[in-house]
């Protein structure tokens, strides 16, 4: 019992870094996924394509690879990060790509599918109404 009473400092300190590292993520990565969602149904084919392979890429292989890839592998050909921040790029890369295609088929609807419009006739949305779009449904 004395054990478990001295490790609460470090598990209380371990509690508020993965704290950080979630809320860090989720504020990160909603946005850049939201405007990967919109590249990604976008008229430009290079840009389309591009996200596409990203996406691709991010959901295929695993998070620890990932973070693998930023602390070990970029540090290698010098590029360096300090460890929080290697975490924070792979997990906002990673989470990025799923919020994109979370995100996508309501993008697609925002830009291509609304009544009485062609699919290459441009909207005049503000940001409020594609907020309001793009917010599930229940």
């Amino acid at each position: 019992m004395d054990y478990i009473i001295s490790i609460i400092p470090q598990m209380l300190a371990g509690c508020q870094v993965t704290a950080q590292v979630f809320f860090f993520t989720i504020i990160l990565s909603i946005p850049l996924g939201l405007v990967l969602a919109f590249g990604r149904v976008s008229n430009l084919s290079l840009v389309k394509h591009f996200i596409a392979f990203y996406v691709w890429v991010m959901r295929g292989t695993p998070l620890m690879l990932q973070l693998l890839f930023f602390y070990f592998a970029l540090p290698s050909i010098g590029i360096r990060f300090d460890d929080f921040t290697a975490a924070m790029i792979a997990f906002v890369l990673n989470y990025a790509a799923y919020f994109c295609e979370i995100f996508r088929p309501r993008a697609h609807h925002i830009l291509c599918m609304q009544p009485g419009r062609e699919p290459e006739e441009p909207m005049t949305l503000d940001s409020g109404s594609i907020i309001m779009l793009m917010a599930p449904r229940t």
